[in-house]
């Protein structure tokens, strides 16, 4: 579409000037250059009058040379299917203009011209255009850019408002609530427990503190054995020694502390049983 636009320029330029067709004709040549160059010389040496040809002439000749027929069509479908999309008005109005020379019957009354342009428009404006009437095109694009403007911001609004709810939602999720109390560690659990009751009979008047004057003095002496940790075991004690740790019947000072057992009849003359005849003549004959 190269060749058609220079087509156009050409043309705008020739207007200000006061020549005929045929200078017209060879002024644009002028202009021509490389193949298009090559392309005229061609045309001349088949053409039955070369030197005079017609601006028309040489316009129609030169739109077919270098602007296919296939593309118009093309170029046609796509202004009729054109839309917006991400371009901003302005940037959609200038293409809209751009395109519109394509189709020159269906954009050459201002009623036409709007509504190919409305038909293109973002479906947010369409909808608050749509039933407006408008003198020009202009006055139609001039109402497009403010709604679109306003469009715009509050959109802008909308995510900003958002993104502030979505960071304070991540913030409340790593934050500690204030009176939240800490749970203790397993690790730094530490069971209290009381210490045991050392008292233990140590002779006929020493006092225990739970059970009141020890008896019999010696190794059976009552411990306070009810006395327990908060963990719910209560410490081993020997009750011979008073250790930590130690049994009764394995305790090394029982097996070396014990005194050996003696009779209590010991180092006394047996004696002999006395008989019922005795025991009766004795009370009855004291007389004797």
């Amino acid at each position: 579409m190269d060749a058609d636009d220079w087509l156009k320029i050409i043309e705008t330029k020739l207007d200000f000037t006061n020549c005929n067709d045929e200078e017209y004709v060879a002024l644009a040549v002028h202009q021509l250059e490389g193949p298009a160059k090559s392309w005229w010389d061609s045309y001349c040496d088949s053409h039955a009058d070369p030197a005079h040809i017609s601006w028309e002439e040489f316009a129609r000749a030169f739109r077919d040379q270098h602007v296919p027929k296939q593309v118009l069509v093309q170029k046609a479908q796509e202004f009729h299917t054109m839309s917006q999309g991400t371009m901003k008005v302005e940037e959609y109005e200038c293409h809209f203009m751009k395109m519109m020379r394509y189709t020159p019957d269906d954009t050459n009354t201002k009623e036409k011209k709007q509504f190919w342009f409305h038909h293109g428009l973002h479906h947010g404006i369409r909808h608050m255009v749509a039933g407006c009437e408008f003198t020009m095109l202009c006055h139609m694009v001039n109402h497009c850019i403010a709604i679109e403007k306003e469009r715009l911001g509050w959109e802008d609004r909308q995510r900003n408002k958002k993104r502030r709810a979505d960071q304070q939602i991540r913030h409340c999720s790593f934050q500690k609530p204030r009176g939240a109390t800490p749970h203790p560690s397993r690790n730094n659990y530490r069971p209290s427990s009381n210490p045991p009751n050392r008292g233990f009979g140590g002779g006929n008047h020493q006092y225990n503190h739970n059970m009141g004057p020890a008896q019999g003095g010696g190794g059976y002496n009552r411990f306070q054995q009810n006395q327990r940790a908060n963990t719910g075991t209560a410490p081993v004690v020997c009750f011979t020694c008073h250790m930590l740790g130690d049994k009764s019947y394995d305790c090394p000072e029982k097996r070396t502390q014990m005194p050996a057992c003696t009779p209590a009849h010991a180092g006394r003359p047996a004696q002999t049983p006395r008989c019922w005849t005795e025991i009766g003549d004795l009370e009855g004959g004291g007389g004797e």
